[in-house]
C-alpha cells in the first residue's frame, strides 16, 4: 500500500501529521505549506492511521493506492474522499 498526497488540493493544516505521524511530514520552506508522504511504503502497523488520516483530509488531498492500482476518488459520506482501486 502506498500514499499520495495531491499538493494543489492541500491546505497545510497538518491533520494527516498529527493522525499519522510514521508517514505523513509537513514541508519545510517553500512557498506552500504542504504534506509530504514521508516513506514509499506503507508499513502494516500504520495502515490504519493512513486510512484515518486521509478520512481526517478536509480537501480530500490523501489518496491511498493499493499494489498495483491508481489513486481513484468516489462520491463518499464525506465527499470527495480516495477509494481503493484494484
Amino acid at each position: 500500500m502506498k500514499e499520495t498526497v495531491d499538493s494543489k488540493r492541500c491546505s497545510g493544516c497538518g491533520i494527516c501529521e498529527i493522525v499519522c505521524p510514521e508517514i505523513f511530514r509537513m514541508s519545510v520552506g517553500g512557498r506552500k505549506k504542504c504534506a509530504l508522504v514521508h516513506t514509499e511504503i506503507v508499513p502494516e502497523e500504520a495502515i490504519n492511521f493512513c486510512r484515518d488520516a486521509r478520512d481526517c483530509c478536509k480537501q480530500q488531498a490523501i489518496a491511498i493506492v493499493e499494489k498495483g492500482g491508481k489513486p481513484r476518488y468516489s462520491l463518499g459520506r464525506r465527499g470527495l474522499v480516495p477509494s481503493y482501486a484494484s
